[in-house]
Order: structure tokens, then sequence, then C-alpha cells
């Protein structure tokens, strides 16, 4: 499973990129009410020096105000005199009516703050590669021609020193999100525990639990709402399989009886018509043949229709008597064939097995190998590690190998597919390994180690 289709990963990508988010947008706001709140302290401060200049230029004498109009900072004239100084140098000329331009309608000034028009405003100039604020106050009135006293404050280098003030602002911010990503990371892990400790819960719960029995209660939430269909869930499977384990039992009881009886009326009618008509003896060895099939089916049946099939107790089993056993019990699907068995086990070989599964194996390997071999011969060879069987018969393509281990699946057309199967399961259920190669046309090769 991809760790990102987790649950805990949601929880744990969900708070984090929550928590990002929320500290960028909680950080940029935080620069913007810095940066304004910067700006206006900024201009409250210039705007009390501006005002301490300006009373002196009002109330001192005319050679303080010589001086103080020395000053590169301190104008005293109309809007048009200040653009005009800032514009020294510049490749932008004045307007044909400079003498009525105004700061406020002046391009280049990019903001005004007004305290008090009567008391003061300040304009921000930029240029290209310089700034200015300026403080505009009114002169009182009969202050000869001049009308206004400036106070021009170049702010270039202070712009300077903003953006580096930036840069280490930003970068501040960058480790701040690395550190916020880190205790979000392990805050969503933590937080990410509890908030799938139920379900977590429910999965050990239903892991732990039988067919038949109930999980334990839980809040009425969503999860302890799964529990609750859970638990009707495993109720209706337990009725189904109560049900199926009847109808097994009936059925395995029904169908024997009488096809046991028929068998033995078959032996009876064959011994009764020794020496009788041979179209009649062909036609009661067809039958008996069927009704063999029609046991192995029974008994097939039976087993694949169980939940688990039963891994009976670990007997002492003489194999070469099973299989021989088992030869004679298959050898009618080789009646009129010329097809030649070879037993090359030893007599004296014993297995502790399970001797049911053990021979169900057996049948099953000898009944393929029986049944699809028409002419040659099929081998048989075990020791105690394992048990093989090698044909010549039709064999089929290895690729299919994967498709006929399912059940009901053939590849000649013939039988009901389950053969392979039904080995297959045992050998899962028992530990053993089972290993088969085959050719078309060459035959097959069937060993199970045990």
């Amino acid at each position: 499973m991809k760790i990102s289709k987790s649950l805990r990963f949601r929880i744990i990508a969900g708070y984090v990129a929550f928590t990002l988010i929320t500290t960028l947008c909680y950080t940029l706001s935080g620069l913007l009410v810095l940066k304004i709140s910067d700006d206006e302290l900024f201009n409250w401060y210039i705007a009390r020096v501006a005002e301490g200049k300006f009373h002196e230029y009002v109330q001192g004498s005319q050679q303080e105000r010589n001086s103080l109009l020395a000053s590169k900072n301190i104008i005293v004239g109309m809007d048009a005199d200040v653009i005009g100084h800032l514009q020294q140098g510049s490749v932008k000329q004045l307007p044909k009516n400079s003498q009525t331009f105004t700061l406020e309608n002046w391009p280049d000034v990019s903001h005004i703050s007004r305290a008090d028009k009567n008391r003061f405003e300040i304009f921000e100039v930029r240029f290209a590669k310089s700034s200015f604020h300026i403080v505009k106050i009114p002169l009182p009135a009969g202050a000869k021609d001049q009308h206004f006293f400036y106070y021009v404050v170049d702010i270039s280098a202070y712009n300077i020193s903003e953006v580096w003030a930036a840069q280490g602002t930003y970068f501040g911010l960058f480790i701040l999100l690395l550190v916020f990503m880190l205790v979000a990371s392990l805050l969503g892990f933590a937080i990410s525990r509890k908030v799938i400790a139920p379900l977590t819960q429910l999965t050990h719960d239903v892991a732990k639990a039988s067919v038949g029995s109930k999980l334990n209660s839980y809040y009425p939430d969503e999860v302890g709402v799964l529990a609750i269909k859970i638990n009707d869930l495993m109720t209706r499977i337990g009725g189904f399989i109560d049900r199926e384990k009847a109808f097994s039992r009936d059925v395995s009881h029904e169908l024997r009886t009488p096809v046991t009886s028929s068998q033995i009326a078959l032996e009876l009618a064959m011994h009764l018509t020794e020496k009788g008509d041979p179209k009649l003896r062909e036609v009661l060895g067809r039958i008996g043949d069927a009704n063999r099939d029609m046991i192995h089916l029974i008994d097939t049946f039976m087993l694949i229709g169980r939940e688990n099939i039963p891994s009976t107790a670990a007997a002492e089993t003489n194999l070469f008597a099973l299989i021989k056993a088992s030869i004679e019990r298959n050898s009618y699907l080789i009646e009129g064939k010329d097809v030649v068995v070879i037993n090359m086990i030893d007599e004296h070989i014993a297995v502790n097995l399970p001797h049911d599964l053990l021979l169900v194996v057996v049948d099953n390997i000898l009944r393929n190998a029986f049944q699809y071999t028409d002419k040659g011969n099929v081998t048989l060879q075990a020791t105690k590690e394992f048990i093989s069987v090698t044909d010549t018969g039709r064999g089929f393509d290895q690729s299919a190998l994967d498709r006929l281990l399912l059940p009901y699946e053939t590849y000649h057309g013939e039988g009901i597919g389950l053969g392979l199967n039904i080995i297959k399961r045992i050998c899962e259920l028992t530990g053993w390994r089972l290993e088969i190669r085959s050719e078309c046309g060459l035959g097959s090769f069937l060993t199970v180690h045990f």
C-alpha cells in the first residue's frame, strides 16, 4: 500500500498544510502591519522634527532664519520651488506652468499623509534611484510672499537599509517556516495517533474476532457505527456458515448412502454376469466408472465447501501402500489405453503426515495423470521428503498454470477443474510446496515437497 493513501499520512499532511498556510498568512499580515506601522512612525518622527524647525524659523531672528535656509533640507516658498529643488540634475523638466504646479498633482508623489491640513502635510516622492519625504507646514498669515515651510528628508539610504532588513526578515521567515513544519509534522503524527486510535482498535478487534462473535462496544460516532455494521455482518455470516454446515452434512449423508448402495449393486451385477452378455458387462462397467467418479466428486465438493480444510493429526503412513491403493482405485481411467504405470517407490518408505490429506493429494495427482495420458507411461517416485508423478500425456502450456490452479478451470475442456486447486489448497494448509512443469504434447511433471 502506498503511504500517501494511508489515513495517518493524510491527517499529518493536512495538519502540516494547515499550519504552513496559517503561518504564511499570519506572517505576511504581520509584515504588512509592521510596514504600515513603520511608515507611520517614521512620518510621525519627521513631522515632530519639522515642527521643531518650523518654530525655530518663525520665532528666531533673521540670522537664525538664514542659517536654517542654508540647510539643504529646509525650503521656504511654493510647491514649485520644492519640485524644482528635487528635480535639479534630473532629465525631467518642469512643466511650463511650474509656478502653479503643486505637490498634490505631481505624478512622482506616491503617497500623501495629512494629520491636519492646517498643521502639516507629508508627501512621499519616489524617483528611480532616490526617495524623499516632504513635510509641508503653512506659514503664519502676512509672512511676505512665502506661504509654506518645507522640511525635505532624503530617505534613499533608508530604503537601502530597508531592503537589507526585508531580506533578513524573509530569511527569518524561511527558517521559521522550517521550524513550524517540523513541529507541525511531529504534532500531526501525535494527533493522528489519537485520531485514528479507535479505528486501530477496531482493526485489532476485527482481526481477533471469530465468526458469530461480537466486537466490543464503541462510542457511537463513525467508528462506532462501523463496528455495529461489522457485528451485523458477522452475525449474518455466522448464520450462512451454520446453514452451509447443515447443508453439507445432509447432502453428504443423503448422497453417500444411495451412491454406496448403487456401487454395491453394480459390483453384484458384474459378478452375476461374469459369463453373460459382454455388452451388458461393458455397460455395467461404464456405470461403475461413473459411480466411482460420483463418489470422488462428492468427497471433493465436501472438502472445498468448507471454510478451512481440516488439518488432521499426523500419523505414520506407508507411502507405497497408500499410492498402490490409489493406483488401483483410479486404474479404470486408463483401461483400454496403452499406458504403463511405473511405481518406483520403495515398499518400506513411511512418512509421518496427515493421512487423509495426503490421500486426497495422491488421488488427485494420479487422476489427472491417468485422465490426460492416452499412451506412454506414468512414473511415480517418492522419498520421505517428496512425491513426484511424471506422465507422457497431453500436458499444457506452462503460461496457463496460474489459471489452472483456480477452481473450475480446465485446459483441454475435460473434467471439472478442481484437482489442481484441491492440491494447491492442501499444500497451503500443510506448508507443503507444490512444483508443476508441463509442455503441450510432451507431458507433465508434478512434485509435492513435504
